[in-house]
């Protein structure tokens, strides 16, 4: 497996600018082509508060000049990364919803590019809980910063027997063949069948190994509580660039609810993670 086309959420948050540094480095590593994607809306009228400016039309042209000017800057920023003769690029925006337009125009990509803890969500910005769980493709979290990319450094794979961590390994491959090392962190909360857990953590390096990648294993028996703090902490000794992980969630009151450990790396995460459900 490759990445042949990449697609990342651009906004006009500070923020913005890792994220397209990173996207830039996994395109050129992997030749990919790459769709920016962007979008806003205005935000809900506040209730009982007037507007200065006079009625109720006017605040809506204002809400639609300054959505204008976001979505140029987003578009600005977005040239700056990744237009020129190394790299295909093409530019999507509109006015509307950030998350359905994200998950609309991704449908055909790889690997889907989003800002993690993006405080201009859902207005300004895709909700990425939201994209994760609906969108269905992996999706790369970038934090506000990160002290290491994800391409060439090293990676760490949090594994739980499902679907989902099945699917976060496989669209993981291509970084995790860029990556000068990998360990698989097996997380045992002491339910487990062990010899079924033994017989997975012997088949997966192999399974990796067959596509070039080498892997080491640990393995530990936490509390379910603790397991984003652990792997985050696992992840920090060794260095890692990248987090790969299934991306846990269930429907809820018509809003889609975080597992614990999902939600913990998307919170406390400084390292970008690969996430699939």
């Amino acid at each position: 497996m490759t990445y042949a086309q990449i697609a990342i959420a651009v906004d006009a948050d500070d923020a913005v600018q890792t994220r397209l540094e990173i996207c830039r480095d996994i395109a050129l590593a992997t030749r990919a082509a790459v769709i920016g994607i962007a979008a806003a809306s205005p935000p809900p009228p506040a209730f009982g508060v007037e507007f200065s400016g006079g009625s109720s039309a006017d605040l809506l042209v204002a809400y639609r000049e300054a959505t204008e000017v976001d979505l140029m800057q987003a578009h600005s920023a977005f040239a700056l990364h990744l237009t020129g003769p190394d790299i295909i690029s093409r530019w999507i925006s509109a006015h509307g919803d950030p998350t359905a337009f994200c998950i609309r125009q991704a449908r055909f990509a790889d690997l889907v590019v989003l800002g993690c803890r993006n405080s201009r969500a859902p207005y300004q910005a895709p909700d990425p809980a939201e994209v994760l769980i609906a969108s269905g493709r992996p999706v790369l979290m970038v934090p506000p910063t990160v002290p290491r990319s994800p391409v060439g450094e090293h990676a760490l794979i949090a594994w739980r027997d499902g679907k989902e961590a099945r699917r976060a390994v496989s669209a993981a491959l291509p970084l995790l063949r860029l990556s000068r090392g990998v360990t698989i962190a097996a997380i045992c909360s002491g339910d487990e069948d062990r010899q079924s857990l033994d017989e997975e953590l012997a088949e997966l390096p192999e399974y990796l190994a067959r596509h070039g990648v080498a892997a080491g294993v640990v393995q530990d028996r936490l509390m379910h509580d603790t397991v984003g703090l652990h792997l985050l902490q696992e992840a920090a000794s060794r260095g890692c660039g990248l987090i790969v992980a299934g991306g846990y969630g269930h429907p809820r009151l018509q809003e889609w609810m975080l597992g614990g450990v999902t939600r913990d790396l998307m919170r406390e995460s400084s390292v970008c993670l690969l996430l699939s459900h």
